[in-house]
């Protein structure tokens, strides 16, 4: 494993207050509480302004957006006291800023005075560098990180002709008209992310402007789109593979907590003064449609106390608005790595739990009117949150992205955005809006993990199940009959979580596949893994075990749409995979280990075939999303041969044979042809092919699967 971080890259490192107690989290989103102070929320808000690469000095704000976009290193870390110290060392780099409150300054200085380069310490006092409170710009840090630069350059080493030739260079001048931008900045979180991306450019905003309160949307959406446009008006770059084109985001809270009547909520509203005051809970924190703006009427002025000056409300809006702060930084983090603006999807889009949940019980009939009923509740899901979403921003993500990166609790992956599900139009990975510190965790940007197609070759399965289960061998099966390849897969009887952290403790490959049954727990409970007589809670297996950065499951409901946050993909991610593909809904076993069969196959053969059309390095995100192309396609060819009869084998074999050619060249009018090459087998019209799909295979197989975690981050050299 080889961590990319070039040697002008900035480590821009925070320090985060402890808190593993579950106890310390918010109730809402799952901050943790500690968190909920001024002297935080402000000082993690000023890095966002801090430069990515040294090199960035001696451009301009277009340059530095266009370098970004070349994949310049992007090093955040959101570290606690314990996890720098642990680490430390791996920041002794010749440009690392560590920001922190005064509380630990002592102990930061202590852990770095070995160091061969002094890191630049920013606090919220007068102990570091910088304060804080006074980083209002890009080029703050310009004269200390040229002088860093023009220290190391007198040092003997390989690099210093290198640098030595940059330090020459023309620095960038903060005073320069070009960097202001057309337009204003708006006053509210839906246009921070963007605008971030902007200003850490170098680019500067003239004026602040306020957006007139509103029940309706349009004038968020308005503003979010003009600032996206202003991003991707000035990127003239191509993309780089591990960013994406935008980010679609819907902060959230737990889900059970989407039902007024919880016993959660009816606690509080025994608390409340007032029959008002409950209603303004469930009409403005619980269910607020659409931006978490507050509108409401009150007899006098005076009314407006009777509101924010109670005790438990004041409590309840005191919370909301910082954990809304967080997920905006999270946000902004996430765009800037990204280099891309970020697109809010209203809160009504997480209001289904209900539904959810329904939609899960069906999946599991097998009878006729069952499967009919399930059709119709999905359909219906969707057509909710696409009314929820509306067109605008749908035409908009449509017209200028092809990648998405979804920060979010619902499937939005399952809306057709341009007739064909999102997960298939667009290459998508997702993270989840909660628990807001791993929303947090997963949006600071960690160096990205270079690895070769020979390092993934090594594939460790975990199976769990009784001797008599039918089930038992159906992956087994699969991988015995794999045609002859260069894979290594070893198959582990575990019975016990000991035996799977033994098991772990031994492997030191990079793809973990737990093949045996799974739940969710319900929106309350953690989701487990059931091996052997019980039931693991992935969650507790963080410190007790190396999880390798792959993880696949090929088990049932593993990050549920129905489950609560602690799922068993997201208790992965935690315990330290960066990419698991998880399960919405419960599989059908055969089917999974068909699909994990095609991820095993495609590890060699797809790769090698990228290597001869000329790429150099593709991502783990594209890889599983050509991989859910392909099983879609076949899904669709499998119900039009053996359910409805209308393509012979032969039609199928040839279909699936010219799409593949289409998507293993990465064009992106597979589909179209998909549907013409169905039109031509079937002698029916194009549009009654997409009617005829529409109406049959809406939702099928390969759609109960999600890419969770930053798979883009991990990057496979092919050549």
């Amino acid at each position: 494993m080889r961590l990319q971080l070039s040697l002008t890259a900035i480590c821009n490192v925070y320090i985060m207050p402890k808190a593993d107690d579950v106890q310390q989290q918010s109730p809402f989103q799952g901050y943790i509480l500690p968190l909920f102070d001024e002297r935080h929320v402000n000082s993690l808000a000023r890095t966002l302004l801090y430069p990515r690469d040294v090199c960035e000095i001696f451009m301009t704000p277009a340059e530095v957006l266009g370098a970004r976009s070349l994949a310049r290193s992007n090093n955040s870390y959101l570290l606690s006291i314990d996890s720098f110290s642990q680490f430390a060392k791996y920041f002794d780099q010749p440009f690392t800023i560590i920001t922190c409150v005064e509380e630990f300054v002592d102990e930061i200085k202590n852990l770095v005075k070995d160091f061969k380069y002094n890191p630049i310490l920013v606090t919220d006092g007068d102990s570091g560098e910088f304060k804080a409170a006074e980083i209002n710009n890009a080029y703050v840090f310009d004269d200390k990180l040229f002088n860093k630069l023009t220290g190391i350059s007198s040092e003997s080493g390989e690099y210093q002709e290198l640098i030595s030739e940059i330090i020459k260079k023309n620095r960038r001048d903060f005073r320069n008209e070009n960097k202001y931008i057309i337009g204003d900045a708006v006053s509210h979180n839906i246009t921070l992310p963007g605008e971030a991306v902007l200003v850490s450019c170098g680019y500067e905003f003239k004026s602040i402007k306020e957006i007139e309160p509103s029940l309706e949307r349009k004038n968020y959406v308005d503003e979010m789109v003009r600032v996206a446009d202003l991003i991707l008006e000035k990127q003239t770059n191509s993309k780089s593979t591990n960013q994406s084109d935008l980010i679609l985001y819907s902060p959230s809270i737990f889900s059970y907590l989407y039902d007024p009547e919880h016993r959660f909520w009816n606690k509080i509203y025994r608390e409340l003064s007032s029959r008002k005051k409950k209603e303004f809970i469930k009409k403005n924190v619980i269910r607020n449609l659409n931006y978490s703006g507050m509108i409401f009427q009150v007899e006098e002025p005076s009314g407006v106390a009777e509101y924010f000056k109670d005790r438990v409300l004041g409590n309840i809006l005191t919370i909301r608005k910082f954990e809304l702060r967080y997920t905006t930084l999270a946000m902004a983090f996430l765009s800037i790595a990204n280099n891309c603006p970020a697109i809010r999807l209203p809160n009504s889009i997480n209001f289904h739990p209900k539904k959810m949940k329904n939609l899960e019980t069906l999946s599991k009939r097998d009878d006729l009117k069952g499967i009919n009923l399930f059709k119709r509740e999905f359909s219906e899901i969707i057509n909710i949150m696409k009314d929820s979403i509306g067109d605008e921003i749908i035409d908009y993500v449509n017209s200028k992205s092809r990648i998405l990166t979804l920060c979010c609790d619902v499937p939005i992956e399952w809306l057709p955005f341009d007739g064909v599900p999102l997960m298939f139009s667009h290459e998508i990975s997702r993270i989840y809006a909660t628990p807001g510190n791993m929303l947090l965790s997963n949006a600071s940007n960690p160096a990205q993990i270079e690895v070769t197609i020979n390092e993934l070759q090594k594939v460790l399965v975990l199976r769990s199940f009784r001797d008599n289960d039918p089930i038992r061998d159906d992956l087994k099966n699969q991988i015995v009959n794999l045609p002859k390849c260069e894979l290594d897969i070893e198959i582990i009887d575990v019975n016990s979580e000991s035996e799977v952290i033994e098991s772990l403790n031994n492997y030191d490959g990079w793809i973990l596949i737990f093949d045996c049954h799974g739940g969710d727990g319900g929106n309350e409970s953690h989701g487990w893994l059931n091996i052997g007589n019980e039931k693991v809670d992935t969650w507790l297996l963080k410190n007790k075990t190396r999880i390798p950065p792959i993880v696949i499951l090929s088990a049932c409901s593993t990050s549920s749409v129905c489950g609560s946050h602690a799922s068993v993909a997201n208790g992965l991610l935690v315990s330290g995979a960066l990419s698991v593909i998880g399960t919405f809904l419960p599989v059908n076993s055969k089917k999974s280990s068909i699909f994990v069969l095609n991820i095993l196959l495609k590890l060699t053969f797809f790769l090698k075939e990228l290597s001869k059309k000329g790429f150099g390095a593709t991502s783990w995100r594209t890889l599983i999303s050509v991989i859910m192309k392909l099983s879609y396609i076949n899904d669709i060819l499998d119900g039009l041969e053996n359910q409805l009869s209308l393509i012979t084998r032969k039609d199928r074999s040839d279909i699936v044979k010219k799409t593949t050619s289409k998507i293993y060249s990465m064009e992106d009018d597979w589909y179209e042809y998909l549907i013409s090459e169905i039109s031509s087998k079937t002698n029916k019209g194009f549009d009654d092919v997409i009617l005829l799909v529409n109406e049959n295979f809406r939702i099928v197989e390969t759609m109960y699967y999600q890419q969770l975690g930053r798979p883009e981050n991990l990057i496979i050299k092919l050549q």
